[in-house]
């Protein structure tokens, strides 16, 4: 059933790049006699020592207190070799060749300091057109045809340790890590979980550099069994950790990350696996990511009675039945660096290419991460994928922008900023007399100067805007489109509803936009990326009264809770040549009365061609139907 739905899998895969981590290990190597973090004892200059876990040998997984209780092996920590298996320090240039290696996110970190938990916030993704609004997190997935963006948002914990040798330790446990499940277009729900991933030998990658260790996580794997022949099982990250590593305060030896994957393979032939390459030194507050992450999917909704869902019809839940859905675990790099993906050999074309791409992020301000403050900083990833059917292949890249602790600004829009009116007014979405006890379910405000006032004195639910007008057009520098910025309201208190007793919100169903009644592809895909926005939006709500709390509600909305609005999102209609075009936003309600009420809401956003100059020629035929644009 998945078969023909592997494309859209793949990008909810592009959302786990985005759950970032940590960096680079801060592990001490052991060298002399002075004192050594991870021996077991808390020596000068030292806060705790925890002792460390043998990597990359035949002891690895075992507790030691010394390199030569782990007999032999080790893994590279710090340089381009980072998480390779090793032997010994020549093989790991500008780096270390670590056997007893110390992990944090107990308490005491590392480099054997104290650690400080961190609540971390993402900014919420703001699509804007095929791309992200700066400053907000998402993905950007590109084939040979199709460009898409996907807003995402989440949180974790970080746990820091104190700054060291120009270190600051990192670890996340996996517990923390909270991705809300991703809905496209109401075909394809995603989830991505942080996990303690186990390998063999406990490495990222073998001795060759190239080839990713074999993987042997409980529950999705053979665990133990699937080591026959190779180093034990043992965790990456450490006991409990979906990441672990360091923020190089002085910079990092090489903190850049280029991945090239060919796409070539014969037919029947699995193609390869790609090749990530870290390079390029970075400055001050530069990072270099590791995240393990679990990522599974169901087609269609998000609820309903799919096994893997577990009993309580709701996926991305902790009952979920990680076995009874399609599913990818692995480990990817991140950076606060450049990040570049390319595909070679495309759509098994010899010579064609897919990329490369890049994307940049920004480093951290240490003086800050020593407070707990992780703001300012932007994580960026990159992925590759073959054989997508239909789409081929893929590429996309991943930016995560880090906000504040508890509080996420609302995005901005990109280019120059029309000028809305100071508080839009509120627009009831069924047409129906006020003086009717009903209509407050759901609601709409549109940043647009002089809306047209329906029968009733109200604002009507159809909004015109000319294209090019920068009073409501926010795309105006873009001619044959129009943006509109649009917000939704839930259980609605409002003069305009002087008759409603709102009763709450127990579920909220998009009927439109519907993509799938379009007969263009371009048309299509403006359809595609207004439906996320509005599920997006829908999905990330403010309760008033905790204004602090940022845009982090979603339905259902109790009936004690009054006017849950999103922040504007963007909906673009394109008009192209055509006199006029039109996007309707309808969505289908009830309450929690009983039996329950229902409502439908609906938003026409109609985009008017500007008048042509003297000369021109006779109008075109406007679109047929609002469905279809």
């Amino acid at each position: 059933m998945m078969r023909n739905s592997d494309w859209l899998r793949w990008l909810i895969v592009a959302v786990a790049i985005t759950v970032p981590a940590a960096a680079p290990s801060s592990a001490v190597p052991r060298q002399g006699n002075g004192p050594v973090c991870g021996n077991g004892i808390v020596d000068e200059g030292e806060e705790c020592d925890d002792g460390g876990i043998c990597i990359g040998g035949p002891r690895a997984g075992h507790r030691c207190a010394s390199e030569d209780e782990c007999e032999a092996g080790g893994v590279c920590v710090g340089g381009p070799r980072e998480g390779v298996q090793c032997d010994e320090h020549s093989d790991c240039p500008f780096g270390a060749c670590i056997r007893c290696r110390p992990f944090g996110g107990d308490g005491c970190a590392a480099n054997c300091t104290k650690e400080t938990d961190v609540a971390t916030n993402f900014i919420p993704g703001l699509v804007k057109g095929n791309d992200l609004v700066p400053g907000t997190s998402g993905i950007i997935v590109n084939s040979g045809f199709l460009n898409l963006a996907i807003a995402v948002r989440g949180f974790q914990t970080w746990s820091l340790g104190k700054q060291r040798d120009g270190k600051i330790p990192v670890a996340v446990r996996a517990q923390s890590v909270d991705f809300p499940r991703v809905s496209i277009s109401g075909i394809v729900c995603g989830c991505a979980r942080g996990i303690p991933v186990k390998t063999c030998g406990g490495t990222l990658f073998d001795a060759d550099g190239v080839t990713l260790s074999q993987e042997c996580t409980p529950v999705l794997t053979r665990g133990d069994a699937e080591c026959e022949g190779r180093f034990p099982c043992a965790f990456v990250n450490g006991p409990g950790n979906a990441a672990a590593g360091v923020v190089g305060c002085d910079g990092l030896e090489a903190v850049n990350v280029s991945l090239i994957r060919d796409c070539g393979a014969p037919e029947g032939v699995p193609p390869s696996s790609p090749v990530p390459r870290i390079h390029g030194g970075g400055g001050v507050g530069s990072a270099l990511v590791t995240s393990s992450t679990l990522i599974t999917a169901v087609v269609g909704a998000c609820s309903g009675s799919d096994a893997a869902m577990g009993p309580d019809g709701e996926f991305c839940t902790d009952d979920d039945d990680w076995l009874a859905s399609p599913r990818l675990l692995f480990t990817l790099p991140a950076t606060t660096g450049t990040a570049s993906v390319l595909v070679e050999n495309a759509s098994n074309q010899p010579g064609v290419e897919l990329g490369p791409v890049s994307v940049e992020g920004q480093p951290f301000a240490c003086d800050l991460l020593a407070q707990g403050v992780a703001q300012g900083a932007v994580l960026t990833g990159v992925l590759a994928a073959c054989d997508q059917n239909p789409l081929g292949d893929l590429v996309a890249r991943s930016v995560l922008s880090i906000g504040e602790p508890r509080a996420t600004p609302t995005p901005e829009p990109t280019g120059p900023t029309p000028t809305p009116t100071a508080t839009p007014l509120l627009i009831r979405g069924d047409r129906r007399d006020p003086r009717r006890a009903s209509g407050c379910q759901a609601a709409w405000r549109v940043m647009s100067v002089n809306p047209l006032m329906d029968r009733f004195g109200r604002a009507a639910n159809r909004v015109l805007c000319t294209d090019g007008d920068p009073s409501c057009d926010f795309a105006f520098n873009r001619p044959g489109l129009c943006e509109f910025l649009v917000q939704v309201c839930l259980n609605v208190v409002d003069p305009i509803f002087s008759a409603c007793r709102p009763n709450g919100v127990r579920s909220v169903e998009i009927l439109r936009p519907d993509p799938r009644k379009a007969r263009l592809q371009p048309v299509q895909e403006v359809l595609a990326t207004n439906r996320f926005a509005l599920e997006s939006a829908l999905q990330h709500l403010r309760d008033p009264a905790r204004p602090g709390a940022g845009f982090v509600f979603r339905p259902p909305v109790q009936p004690q809770q009054f006017n849950f609005c999103s922040a504007p999102f963007p909906v673009q209609v394109l008009v192209g040549g055509l006199r006029s075009a039109s996007v309707t936003l309808a969505l289908q309600t009830q309450d929690f009365s009983f039996p329950a009420r229902r409502e439908l809401s609906s938003l026409s956003l109609v985009c008017k061609r500007p008048p042509q100059r003297s000369g021109g020629e006779g109008d075109p035929t406007p679109l047929p139907t609002t469905e279809e644009n």
